[in-house]
Parts: C-alpha cells; structure tokens; sequence
C-alpha cells in the first residue's frame, strides 16, 4: 500500500455510492480504515458507477489514495470530481487504475469529492479504502 508524504488523513464521515452490490459491501466499508472490506456497485453498473466522500466541513485535499479490490476487476478509466454549482467538475482523471492509486491533483477546498469510475476490465468495481489527504498543510 502506497503512503503519501503526510501522516493522517482527513477523515471523512460519510461515504455514498450510486449503487451497492449488498449491505456487506456498503460504502462506509471504503472508509472503515479495515483493507479486508469493501465498497461494490450494484451488479451491471459499471459506467457511472461512483462513490463520495463527504467530510464535517469543507476540508483542503490534495490527493486521494484509492485501494482497488483486483481480484474480480480492474478499474480501466475514473475521474474524482468535486462539487460544481449543482453538478460535478473533475479535478484528475485516470486510466488503468494500478492496486493502490495516489492521485495528486491542484488543491481544492470541498464538502465532498467523488470518484466516477467510467470503465472497468469487465465486472463491478470495488474499492477496499479511499483515504483523502491534505499534503500541502505542512508548507503553509
């Protein structure tokens, strides 16, 4: 599992999805700090597929580190996004999602972020842990 340069993570309070394969892999599971859990979409959605991080109040993050579930399927094209007026703008896109992602991107202050999954290597897609963090605190 990759770490990147900070020591804790914003802690987020509350995780939605699009959709839940089932109750035991709900998406609090891909907050609940435990690798051995997970979040699933629901059976057939894949495109769109999403899942939020939504924090006590608007945070500063910089990177999202995303642990993928790989056994079943790969993660092939996602973008996280945050909030827009009443819609969602990216602020990184990705392809070929390795096992542990560290995605760095300019620095947004936001009540919530989300990554849409866009296309997998064929079945649902899964993610073990999606942790949020502030790295630029240390320098300011």
């Amino acid at each position: 599992m990759l770490r990147p340069p900070v020591s804790d993570p914003i802690r987020a309070v509350r995780a939605s999805a699009s959709s839940t394969w089932s109750d035991e892999f709900a998406p609090a599971k891909a907050i609940d700090g435990n690798q051995s859990t997970r979040w699933n979409s629901a059976k057939d959605q894949i495109a769109g597929a999403w899942l939020a991080l939504e924090f006590a109040q608007p945070v500063r993050l910089d990177v999202l580190l995303i642990d993928q579930e790989v056994q079943w399927t790969r993660i092939t094209a996602y973008a996280l996004e945050e909030p827009d007026g009443e819609g969602w703008k990216p602020v990184f896109t990705g392809k070929d999602m390795p096992d542990s992602a560290v995605c760095r991107f300019p620095a947004v202050t936001v009540p919530r972020i989300r990554i849409r999954i866009d296309r997998t290597s064929g079945a649902t897609p899964s993610l073990c842990e999606v942790r949020a963090y502030d790295t630029t605190a240390a320098a300011r």
